[in-house]
């Protein structure tokens, strides 16, 4: 499956899982962008792309929060799919933490998904997730809980984990009342969200906690190296650019030099050890 996706996607899961170095990686993009078919968006992916580009020009990242996070969430509205009429919702607060629960009708047990919402750690939450992960939780008869985790950069790293770790383990106390087998659960997220699940279940494996039985990682943000060849090519796309992504980053660990930034789970991409992780 890897082999017909985009180049950059293949480069981050291959470096991800076998932390190669920058100069391996980029000899990889080099060799997969001459080798493998160019991908084709779908139409829905090609208008979403337009309209997040007509609604936020090149140096939106300087608008006020408010206004970014409006403008998202308004975004994301005009394509909000339908709800499964299979799944039910319901609001919790888990340890603190403003969760949404979306498990399909029915009684039985299902597997558990902790769902973290992309965003730049910045944008996001139910307003942007809630059709996602119902979508989810109905293809994959599973129970998913969204987190409304605290954002950048009002609340920076290590919050967004503190907060995972929390749903956790609400999840595995409370997690039955709701259908949830503890016993099966599984990190999930898009963009910083998956950022915040390899986060989470390398913090269960060096805690020696039960480990997350796999990782859903939707085109995660593993690595803070904004000179590699997929940003200086992108660097002025029109739906997410390079500069956007440098706010991002800065909003999530604080400005470069900051600990953060040597983090190996603000940055997978830094750890040179990945034992112990589940499948990806």
């Amino acid at each position: 499956m890897l082999a017909n996706g985009p180049p950059n996607a293949y480069v981050q899961a291959m470096t991800a899982q076998f932390a190669f170095d920058n100069s391996f990686a980029r000899d990889l993009e080099g060799f997969y962008a001459r080798v493998a078919p160019t991908p084709v968006a779908s139409p829905r992916i090609v208008k979403f792309n337009a309209a997040l580009a007509a609604s936020t020009p090149l140096g939106a990242e300087h608008w006020p929060l408010a206004k970014q996070r409006e403008t998202w969430n308004a975004v994301c509205a005009q394509f909000r799919a339908p709800l499964p009429d299979t799944v039910e919702i319901t609001d919790v607060k888990a340890a603190g933490v403003a969760c949404r629960i979306l498990r399909p009708k029915g009684q039985s047990v299902k597997a558990g998904v902790i769902y973290g919402h992309g965003g730049g750690w910045v944008l996001g939450g139910f307003e942007t997730h809630t059709d996602i992960c119902a979508e989810l939780a109905d293809a994959a008869d599973c129970v998913v809980v969204l987190m409304d985790y605290r954002l950048a950069p009002e609340h920076r790293y290590p919050a967004q984990l503190e907060d995972s770790l929390k749903v956790w383990r609400w999840m595995r106390e409370q997690g039955p009342h709701f259908g949830i087998d503890p016993n099966r659960m599984i990190a999930a997220g898009d963009s910083a969200g998956g950022q915040m699940s390899v986060a989470l279940a390398m913090t269960l494996r060096d805690l020696g906690l039960p480990q997350v039985i796999g990782m859903l990682l939707l085109y995660p943000v593993l690595g803070g190296n904004l000179d590699t060849p997929s940003y200086l090519r992108n660097a002025n796309a029109k739906s997410l650019s390079r500069e956007e992504m440098r706010f991002y980053l800065e909003s999530f660990l604080g400005p470069p030099g900051s600990p953060a930034w040597n983090d190996e789970k603000a940055l997978p991409l830094l750890t040179q050890n990945v034992e112990g992780l589940p499948p990806a």
